[in-house]
């Protein structure tokens, strides 16, 4: 079984100081993953959950990376209509080959109108901006150089390399738990976050709970291509002393015929 934890990279208790103490206290104790979030204007709406000060998760993972030698270190999740995707591309590829190959690339369509409108980016459009951005993510990942005709973006001859270390591209985990983002996650990704899901975890039955809803996902979301299923609750990990704020473990564990057991915030889903 495997560890994972989110690092909280937003709020008043968020600085460079918790962020350092929080990674390296996660590698120290042997976590498999440590990830962050993502927002980029932190309207009204995203306020109440994700308040200001907020720090971008390229930037703070490009940071984490040379603070660590082994952690895996991810997004949960980068909004990816928010940011052209060639721009994300070549960021997270850049990443990827800072930090050994060790980066897991968590992706949603968002749900925050304001910040949407703040950025000029069509709220109904989310979900097909994130299908074609997933293509062209996946095309500069794989190529040396690549065209892309799709329903959002047409250009050909673009070169975004150097290419990711981890072949053929980082491990693409795709959030939600609606129709859309099962089939989205089948056919762009690993399958869907083990992150995802929602259902509360909080009482002793929780083991058989789990397990019938890891079925059903199963069930939803096709061959599951990395082995892995998950599960996660809102159980804090013991922090160091340096650090504040909440920190929602996640796992994630090879998946057998029988579901096994894994976690992180109010979710359960396959990867």
């Amino acid at each position: 079984m495997k560890f994972g934890i989110n690092i909280i990279n937003f709020g008043p208790h968020a600085s460079p100081e918790s962020l350092r103490a929080d990674v390296q206290w996660s590698e120290d104790v042997e976590f498999y993953l440590a990830m962050v979030s993502d927002h980029v204007a932190v309207t009204p709406d995203v306020a109440r959950l994700y308040p200001a000060p907020f720090y971008e998760p390229f930037t703070t993972l490009a940071w984490l990376a040379g603070l660590t030698s082994r952690i895996e270190l991810g997004t949960t999740v980068v909004i990816l209509p928010y940011r052209h995707p060639l721009l994300v591309a070549r960021i997270a590829a850049n990443l990827d080959q800072f930090s050994g190959g060790r980066l897991v690339f968590g992706v949603g369509v968002g749900w925050a109108r304001a910040e949407f409108d703040a950025l000029g980016v069509p709220f109904d459009r989310r979900g097909q901006l994130t299908d074609d951005y997933l293509e062209v993510l996946r095309a500069h990942w794989t190529q040396d150089v690549a065209a892309v005709d799709n329903r959002s973006l047409q250009f050909r001859d673009v070169d975004t390399r150097p290419l990711p270390v981890r072949r053929p591209h980082p491990p693409i985990w795709v959030g939600g738990n609606s129709t859309a983002a099962i089939r989205r996650a089948s056919r762009y990704g690993e399958g869907p976050r083990p992150l995802q899901q929602c259902l509360r975890l909080r009482e002793r039955r929780r083991e058989r709970l789990l397990a019938q809803h890891v079925l059903a996902c199963r069930e939803r979301g096709g061959s599951n291509r990395s082995g892995l299923v998950g599960w996660s609750s809102d159980d804090h990990a013991s922090p160091p002393p340096a650090a504040c704020g909440n920190r929602h473990r996640t796992a994630a564990h090879p998946a057998r015929r029988r579901p096994p057991r894994q976690g992180k915030r109010r979710c359960c889903t396959l990867r």
